[in-house]
């Protein structure tokens, strides 16, 4: 009802607020008449959707290309218009934003690595850490060539405001809500961040090598998160 609307718009500004209140970066602050002019548009323009306000404001506090400042951000976030008010709209709105902010659909190296990458991560049975997404992804797609796992970092920073985990190389790396992985499965929706299919083959392959490395007779009582994985799911990405 309106009553539950407004209680929600209202806790949706307090959010806001506080995220906008509570950044970090000294050298592209925001002055209050600002803030407050900011709070105001993204809570109207969240239309009562919680999970679109967090990530705008994952988006807008935390730089995604050098050279950009948090209004900049901003402005570009509200120019951008969904043509129906639908929520799947709204999310493919923002969505597509960041992801345009953080990603040349040109530089072919780049898109690649993004496809794999989030590839990986949507296959996965189980979130993995940056570090292991590093190692399945140099496995999966090097044939282990060492130097590789760090072409991940260059894909998960700048998509820091739509997955969690990628500030912590120990954290499980997952989407921030369902709607964004649905979204990069569509093709009709994500259009050239689209996902194309799940890539067991890779996540296989990347298994049987990490095991095949790493499994000796020295091996450590504690395996690394990679090995762990490869131990438990290879078989499974066979089937």
């Amino acid at each position: 009802g309106a009553g539950t609307r407004e209680s929600t718009m209202r806790d949706i500004h307090k959010f806001v607020h506080r995220q906008l209140s509570s950044s970090k970066d000294d050298a592209d602050p925001l002055d209050d008449e600002t803030k407050a002019t900011v709070c105001n548009a993204l809570t109207d323009r969240s239309d009562g959707l919680f999970q679109w306000a967090a990530v705008a404001c994952r988006f807008i506090l935390d730089p995604s290309k050098a050279g950009s400042t948090t209004i900049e951000r901003y402005n570009k976030l509200m120019s951008s218009k969904s043509q129906e008010m639908a929520v799947t709209s709204h999310y493919d709105t923002l969505y597509t934003t960041v992801l345009s902010q953080a990603l040349d659909t040109q530089d072919s190296v780049a898109m690649d690595r993004y496809r794999a990458v989030m590839g990986l991560i949507l296959t996965a049975f189980e979130p993995l850490s940056a570090n292991a997404l590093g190692a399945v992804y140099m496995h999966g797609f090097h044939s282990g060539n060492a130097g590789a796992e760090h072409d991940v970092a260059t894909i998960l920073r700048p998509l820091g405001s739509l997955i969690s985990g990628a500030a912590d190389p120990d954290s499980p790396i997952r989407p921030l809500h369902m709607s964004f992985r649905e979204f990069l499965r569509d093709s009709k929706r994500s259009k050239a961040f689209h996902i194309e299919s799940y890539i067991h083959d890779r996540l296989a392959l990347a298994c049987f090598r990490i095991m095949n490395n790493e499994l000796t007779e020295s091996s450590a009582t504690v395996f690394p998160t990679s090995l762990a994985y490869a131990c438990r799911f290879a078989i499974r990405h066979l089937m």
